[in-house]
């Protein structure tokens, strides 16, 4: 079997349940911090909200994150809980997020995977997303699509390019599990 870095799926939310969820998004916010990648630069907006509020519009797209996970990547994951926090990065023009890995500071659980769930309602232009595989930045358009998702390793060096016009917006989740030995 070939081990896999990244996965991709398009078309997993339509027009009409990125509005909905961004609705709900909207009504449910809550207060949080951002715990960005030390020896990074982060200039987006960030909105947080609980799974709890959101977990019933995206209850499918995260089974088929779950299948994808036991089908390609093999991670003994958690399940998500009510009050997990989930970010909402919003990138406007000239706003980025330089070279990071996703990593917890918890002792007892690291982060697997990062999902990233492309919310975005208008067009925009820059704002690619890139991660760094084998020496080589590798540019992953594939997420730049409303609608669309990557699932990838945590510990892989990633990041989003600057935002040239228009508004970027992603969902993120991360799943943890034991941490690596």
């Amino acid at each position: 079997m070939i081990p896999f870095d990244y996965y991709y799926l398009n078309n997993v939310l339509d027009d009409y349940q990125i509005k909905g969820l961004l609705d709900i998004i909207d009504k449910n916010k809550v207060y949080s911090t951002d715990n960005q990648a030390t020896s990074s630069l982060k200039t987006s907006k960030v909105k947080y909200t609980e799974w709890r509020f959101i977990k019933n519009w995206l209850d499918d797209v995260y089974c088929s994150v779950l299948e994808i996970n036991k089908q390609h990547f093999g991670y003994n994951i958690y399940p998500l809980k009510n009050d997990d926090i989930i970010n909402i990065n919003e990138y406007g023009p000239k706003t980025e997020y330089t070279w990071h890995k996703d990593s917890s500071n918890n002792f007892n659980n690291d982060v697997k995977l990062t999902v990233i769930l492309n919310i975005s309602t208008s067009k925009y232009t820059g704002g690619d997303f890139e991660l760094f595989l084998n020496g080589v930045h590798e540019n992953k358009n594939l997420v730049k699509e409303p609608g669309s998702l990557i699932i990838f390793k945590s510990h892989i060096n990633h990041r989003v390019k600057p935002v040239i016009n228009g508004t970027r917006k992603t969902l993120t989740l991360w799943l943890t599990g034991p941490r690596f030995i």
